[in-house]
């Protein structure tokens, strides 16, 4: 350690200094007994440096600093290194004594805690919870960004912080801490963890959690929780969580069975306009209250959000009026979803003009006023669909249902719920005509048999979801069709037709690899036949058996599969 010439005073009977090798001036400070003490015979003293042995030499960190403010930048010299080497560090605390600072070195801890050390100078150890104000995370690609951090960090059990006084000059202080296990060491999670923990959470959880600190309002408020954001069966929407919402740029908002009596014209306007730069994905569906009808929700998105590629207003009494406010401003739509809308030819024709080229998925369910001519031009504009519901449509004919999957090559799924015109004829032309259908619905089809089964196994190997439920003159033999020849079959409902146990044995022995959701309501299945298909499908998660006479407990069940829910709950 070097010490300049004013530090210290030599006693006189130790050494005699020459006029030209060093003078001292009146005013200097004796160094502390405890510190350093040098012996009468130790060595003759340079011009400007003293030398001390190496077992008395002491961290050249340890130098005094001779005004407050050099304190401050020698800690700001530590967050700059912690800053450039990219990782974390603890910033030491020092402590005062008699004028000097003292950077206390690791020893002494106990075993097993890291960060602990001891003061020179102090027979208590303690532990170092401080860190830089700057936290590091890593990210997939390798770079090092920094992350927020909480405006003060809880302590640590058993240890000693430094502040500053008045005079800015640090002292010590003891800390009491909450205890091991607390909310300290939830607190200390990375931000990262918080958010995925807080992405569980319904979002009108969120603003509950996010009442709780500072921390948890910032984390709450991550725009990652609220680019989809999904309310249902609620009855406490406002205007004011609109606003909230709306200022968060959501790109998804799904408002599914919620009351509107609190929303206002105004209150829905607002949130359009906040959300005007981010919202693609729209969907009212099922609400009640006129701040949530069909017609409001179309015209004042049409206004302020002419991007959005998704709308679905299922069952809100929407009308032409908002299908035609919604084509003069949205021609990018790929989803449009009506069921249950009074919806006619004129409009839904406006609709198809304006977007013919991106249309990919229309939903019609339950339109009554849809004319087969309209279906014509719906197949005509736009080849590309990808997905068509024209159930319970009674004006659908078999020459109708023909010439529409004629053009549609490119279908996927399709939907002819309730159509008295399906029969197995027609499930066998649109099996040919739609190589690579893989959703077939034909549920309340009066006309559909075994015969349909055999077809779609021949025709559709690779059909994922198939719903003939309510079709009563389907039976074993059908299913044995579907089971030996579809084996990536996933969702199955064969509700209310004449299937027993044997189709159910053949499902398990051939579909069980794939096979996730079952629905035999009001079907005669015995114990043995519903434990041997819960037991063989490894996947199966949602099994209904609503109006069999025999339905096993919700803990039977478990123990044979533990990831199968049952409906009904006994």
């Amino acid at each position: 350690m070097t010490l300049s010439a004013d530090v210290m005073t030599l006693p006189a009977d130790v050494m005699t200094l020459s006029a030209d090798v060093m003078t001292l001036p009146a005013d200097i400070m004796t160094l502390p007994a405890d510190v350093m003490t040098l012996p009468a015979d130790v060595m003759t003293l340079p011009a400007d440096v003293m030398t001390l042995p190496a077992d008395q030499r002491a961290d050249p960190s340890e130098r005094p600093l001779s005004t407050p403010a050099e304190l401050v930048v020698a800690k700001q010299h530590v967050h700059q290194d912690i800053h450039n080497e990219g990782r974390r560090a603890p910033l030491k605390s020092s402590e005062v004594k008699n004028g000097r600072v003292l950077q206390p070195k690791s020893s002494g801890g106990q075993p097993g805690v890291r960060g602990q050390a001891r003061v020179r100078g102090c027979g208590h150890s303690w532990r170092f919870w401080e860190r830089s104000s700057l936290s590091w995370s890593s990210f997939t690609h390798g770079e090092v960004l920094p992350r927020s951090q909480l405006p003060s960090r809880p302590h640590s059990t058993g240890g000693t912080a430094v502040n500053t006084n008045a005079t800015n000059i640090p002292v010590t202080r003891a800390l009491k801490l909450a205890p091991v296990g607390g909310c300290v060491q939830w607190l200390s999670l990375p931000d990262e963890v918080w958010v995925s923990i807080l992405s569980l959470l319904p979002h009108r959880d969120l603003s509950t959690v996010a009442q709780v600190c500072l921390h948890l309002f910032r984390l709450a408020n991550d725009h990652t929780l609220w680019q989809v954001v999904s309310v249902e069966n609620s009855s406490s929407l406002t205007d004011q969580w609109l606003s909230s919402v709306g200022g968060r740029n959501p790109r998804n908002l799904t408002i599914y069975r919620c009351s509107g009596l609190s929303i206002t014209p105004g209150g829905l306007e607002e949130f359009f306009k906040l959300s005007q730069a981010s919202l693609e994905e729209l969907s009212v569906t099922s609400c009640s209250g006129p701040g949530l009808h069909g017609d409001l929700v179309l015209t004042l998105s049409a206004q302020h959000c002419d991007h959005m590629t998704r709308v679905d207003v299922s069952w809100s009494g929407a009308t032409d009026t908002g299908i035609k406010a919604l084509t003069d401003t949205c021609h990018r739509l790929k989803t449009v979803v009506l069921n249950g809308c009074q919806v006619t030819d004129e409009a839904l024709n406006a609709l198809l003009i304006r977007c013919r080229d991106s249309l990919r998925r229309l939903e019609v369910f339950g339109c009554l006023s849809i004319s087969p001519s309209c279906l014509n031009t719906v197949s005509e504009l736009c080849p590309g669909l990808e997905t068509l519901n024209i159930g319970q449509i009674p004006k659908v004919t078999h020459p109708c249902l023909t010439l529409v999957t004629s053009r549609l090559k490119r279908l996927h799924s399709l939907n002819l719920t309730g159509l008295h015109a399906v029969s197995d004829q027609t499930v066998h032309r649109v099996l040919l005509q739609c190589p690579d259908l893989q959703s077939l619905t034909l549920s309340s089809c009066p006309g559909v048999t075994d015969m349909s089964l055999h077809k779609i196994s021949t025709h559709a190997p690779r059909i994922r979801l198939l719903d003939v439920s309510g079709c009563s003159k389907v039976s074993d033999a059908g299913v044995k069709a579907v089971a030996v020849a579809c084996r990536r079959l996933q969702h199955l409902d064969l509700s209310s037709t004449a299937t027993g146990n044997r189709g159910v044995s053949l499902l398990a022995n051939y579909c069980s690899t794939h096979l996730h959701t079952v629905k035999l309501s009001f079907c005669q299945i015995s114990p043995e036949a519903i434990h041997n298909l819960s037991r063989r499908c490894k996947r199966l998660k949602l099994l209904h058996l609503y109006g069999c006479a025999y339905i096993p407990t919700e803990k039977e069940i478990r123990d044979i599969n533990p990831t199968v829910k049952l409906y009904p709950l006994t």
